[in-house]
Formats: structure tokens, sequence, C-alpha cells
């Protein structure tokens, strides 16, 4: 779940425009933010006393790949609703 609303944190930077149109240096702060945020996570998940108190165990590299192409569905979905609101604004 962090990882898929790390991903969808670059759709957020623009209701309106592709997230592939606005450019990553534009917030600097957003890129430093959900690197370290991710890594944090990767760190707890191999630390016992924090695997306990939230309740998680590391990942292997073959489920990382997984979470990957799933959380990158998130951009693709929200690529084509933006594409659908702008057909639709156009129109009206």
């Amino acid at each position: 779940m962090v990882l898929f609303e790390n991903f969808h944190v670059f759709n957020c930077r623009s209701e309106y425009r592709s997230a592939f149109r606005v450019p990553i240096k534009n917030n600097y702060f957003l890129v430093i933010g959900v690197i370290m945020m991710q890594g944090l996570h990767i760190f707890a998940m191999h630390i016992p006393f924090m695997q306990e108190l939230l309740i998680i165990s590391p990942v292997s590299f073959e489920s990382w790949f997984s979470f990957f192409i799933i959380a990158g569905v998130v951009i693709v979905v929200m690529e084509i609703f933006k594409k659908i609101r702008a057909v639709r604004d156009k129109e009206t």
C-alpha cells in the first residue's frame, strides 16, 4: 500500500495535466520525501522490533517486482481518467 501511494503521489502533482508532462524537477522535496519514506519503510521491514510494532515482514525480490507492476497501474488508470476528463471538458 505504501508503494502504491508513493506512485500515486506523482499523479497528484496536477489534477488536469499528465504526470509525464509535469517535470519532476518542479518539486525536489516531493521526490526526496518519497525516496526517504520508501527507504524508511524498507528499513523497518528488516528490523525485528519494527516488524512486530507495524505488523510487517520483509518482502522478496520477486514480490517487489510484482508490487511495482501493480503500483504502476495507478499511473495508467489516472492518465486515462485525465484524458477522458480533458475530452469531456472540451465538449462542454
